[in-house]
This record gives structure tokens, C-alpha cells and sequence, in this order.
């Protein structure tokens, strides 16, 4: 008998995994997720995991801020634990760059983000050992901070499961085949799955992987440094994410 999914998820990340669960709560049928490595074992896992509103395109701000409110009531609403800690998040920038710093902190205040724009004095007053000696004005979001994103995924990933979402772990997706315009199949390394329905969350495979539909996601792979210290017994409360 052929294997047959209504949905197949690629990707077993933060995205992939919250889609499955949403998926599942809107009963979308059967769903079946392939993960090649391991659950967060990509960019997710990899990722400073800032959960933070400022972004300048007014879609992704909207999308930010209702993912908040997901974050702060993550165990009501998912189940399970995300790690997250609101500590406010700061955005600093030169005299050069108010203006348009500005004008972004109005269209989150438009949109129902709590931010804030601030002056240099004042960033001095909520953590005075910033250096702020050029900054012009800086954004600030007290609701925002980081949280856990291998928690949050291996949550997400057993709430998906409990919905009844079937996970499969080392399988890897070699190609999606569509036929007349309509997906019909995803093959992998365990065999091919029938489905009319595919979300590619796989990060930068994800170009790849539907390029062959004809489909041009702009996607390419970005190496960043991050360092990470170990802050001293004396530090004191968490303090902001600044950036």
C-alpha cells in the first residue's frame, strides 16, 4: 500500500515543527513530518533565539508580535516549555540613523507593539554600563528577551505529536514532484510519500528542494561569529538584549 500523507512538513526546526502543530489543531488531516538529522538539529539550534519585535517590514512586525503573546503564554497555549525570559530588548543607533528609527518605533506603536523611542540619557538610566557615547536615540521594547529555542522546538515538536502528527526522525527529502501544477509526492530516502499538500521549512535547502518546481526562493546561507561568556556571580538581574 503506497504511503500517503494530506500534509508533509520538511524541516524538523522551530518553523517546521509550529507548523505541524498548527496544522494539526486546524485538523488538517494526516500529517507527517521528516526531519533528516534531529529536532532543532539546524539554523534552530544554532540561533541566539532573540524574541523581539523590531523588524522594519510591517508584515513581520505584526507576525512578531502576535508570536509574543505565544511566548509569554507558551504553556497555555502550546504546552511544554520555551525557555523564555523578558528581559526588553534594545535597538541603539548613531545620530545619523534617528530619523528612520523613529518613524519604525511609530509604525510598532501603530500596530500595537509596546516600543518606545528613547535618548541616549535614558538608556544610561536602564542600564547604566551601556556605552553610549555615540548613540542617537534607540528603541525599546520592555516585553521582549530570548528564549530556548531547542526547548521550544522539542516542545512544539510533542505537542505536534500528542495532536497526532507523525514524526520521522533521519529521513531526508531527495526531491517534490508536481504534476499539472499540483503537488503529488515527496520522495525521500525511505521511500516516496503521496500527498497534494508540502511545507518546505528546511532552511537553506529549502531553495533547492523547490527550485525543480520552478519556485525562486532568494535563500543563501550566511555564516555569523558568536561569541559566548560566562557572566560573573556579581553581574546581577538579567539585563537587556541589545543590538
Amino acid at each position: 500500500m503506497p504511503d500517503r500523507a494530506d500534509v508533509v512538513v520538511v524541516g524538523g526546526g522551530c518553523t517546521g515543527t509550529s507548523i505541524a502543530w498548527q496544522l494539526a489543531r486546524r485538523r488538517a488531516g494526516r500529517i507527517v513530518l521528516l526531519e533528516r538529522d534531529g529536532i532543532a538539529a539546524g539554523a534552530t539550534g544554532r540561533s541566539s533565539a532573540l524574541v523581539r519585535q523590531h523588524y522594519t517590514h510591517e508584515a513581520l512586525a505584526r507576525m512578531a508580535l502576535r508570536a509574543l503573546h505565544v511566548f509569554e503564554h507558551f504553556g497555555e497555549l502550546v504546552g511544554g516549555e520555551s525557555g523564555f525570559r523578558r528581559t526588553g530588548f534594545l535597538v541603539l543607533v548613531g545620530p545619523t540613523d534617528v530619523a528612520p528609527l523613529a518613524d519604525n518605533v511609530a509604525m510598532h506603536q501603530r500596530v500595537g507593539i509596546d516600543a518606545r523611542l528613547l535618548t541616549a540619557h535614558d538608556v544610561g538610566d536602564l542600564d547604566g554600563r551601556i556605552a553610549r557615547e555615540d548613540v542617537g536615540a534607540a528603541a525599546w521594547e520592555p516585553r521582549s528577551g530570548y528564549a530556548d529555542p531547542v526547548l521550544t522546538t522539542n516542545s512544539y515538536a510533542a505537542a505536534a505529536r500528542a495532536l497526532g502528527v507523525e514524526l520521522r526522525i533521519g529521513v531526508d527529502v531527495t526531491g517534490v514532484t508536481a504534476t499539472s501544477g499540483r503537488i503529488t509526492r515527496v520522495d525521500t530516502t525511505a521511500g516516496p510519500i503521496e500527498t497534494g499538500a508540502v511545507v518546505v521549512a528546511a532552511g537553506y535547502r529549502t531553495a533547492r528542494l523547490v527550485a525543480p518546481l520552478g519556485v525562486d526562493v532568494s535563500l543563501r546561507p550566511i555564516r555569523h561569529s558568536i561569541g559566548i561568556v560566562q557572566r560573573s556571580d556579581d553581574f546581577g538581574h538579567a539585563r537587556p538584549v541589545v543590538s
